[in-house]
């Protein structure tokens, strides 16, 4: 029985050297495919985005949708140019021509002699001055009695408080309102007028305060001054005039 048929490899030629394993031929190492490509490759895949590489941050960041990160060189330039911007504009703004602004918008100025103001309160010096002066010289229609003016109507506005703490007013100028005939009681000769005494004077009513003005007499000839509520005027006034004047006057 021959033993070879068992032993000798079935296969012959070529085919048999490649069947078996032949451990003293060298074979060539497989380079894998390269990072580029594969990034290339799978930059061109629409179902996957590549990893951030040098090539694709430059590419996003020359992109018109995207904005670069600001370095402080940047900032810096944006400040300045801002700052520039905005003091051009201050300046355009304070060298452009308009219309002059005045000063603003303030109560009327007004008139009284500089000792009346010492005796009449601060909320009636206003009206009192356009009552009873015109241009610095007292009016010639000069009534008996005055009443404040009321608070104004105003519904969109409060109106102030000084006009709730007002007093009346009584002007005692017999000879100026009624031409009465006083004569000096020293030489005997008529007294005219010498203007609106420089003190007011506060009167205790039976329920409120009020404020009394008078006048000054004087004699031509012997240069005395009397005051309009002196008794030496007072006792000369006919009847009517006398019993307009109630007040009972003291030193205090």
């Amino acid at each position: 029985m021959n033993l070879s048929m068992f032993t000798k490899s079935r296969f012959g030629g070529s085919q048999g050297a490649t069947a078996k394993p032949n451990v003293n031929v060298v074979r060539k190492a497989v380079q894998p495919p390269s990072s580029h490509a594969t990034a290339s490759v799978r930059t061109t895949s629409p179902f996957s985005q590549p990893p951030s590489s040098p090539a694709t941050a430059s590419v996003r960041t020359t992109s018109p949708f995207s904005q670069p990160p600001s370095s402080p060189a940047t900032a810096s330039v944006r400040t300045s140019a801002t700052g520039a911007f905005s003091q051009a504009i201050d300046e355009h703004e304070l060298s452009a021509p308009g219309p002059a602004r005045g000063p603003a918008p303030g109560p009327a100025p007004f008139w009284l002699p500089v000792e009346m103001m010492k005796t009449i309160p601060v909320q009636d010096q206003r009206w009192i001055a356009s009552t009873l002066f015109h241009a610095g010289k007292l009016r010639p229609d000069v009534k008996l009695w005055y009443e404040p003016p009321v608070p104004s109507l105003i519904y969109h506005q409060a109106p102030t408080p000084d006009r709730f703490f007002t007093h009346r007013l009584l002007a005692w100028m017999p000879y100026h309102l009624w031409k009465v005939r006083v004569i000096c009681p020293t030489c005997g000769k008529q007294l005219t007028g010498y203007g609106v005494h420089k003190r007011a004077r506060k009167v205790l009513d039976i329920d409120r305060y009020y404020l009394m003005v008078t006048e000054t007499l004087r004699c031509t000839v012997c240069r005395l001054n009397h005051l309009a509520t002196s008794q030496t005027v007072l006792d000369q006034l006919d009847l009517p005039c006398r019993r307009k004047f109630r007040l009972i006057l003291t030193r205090k």
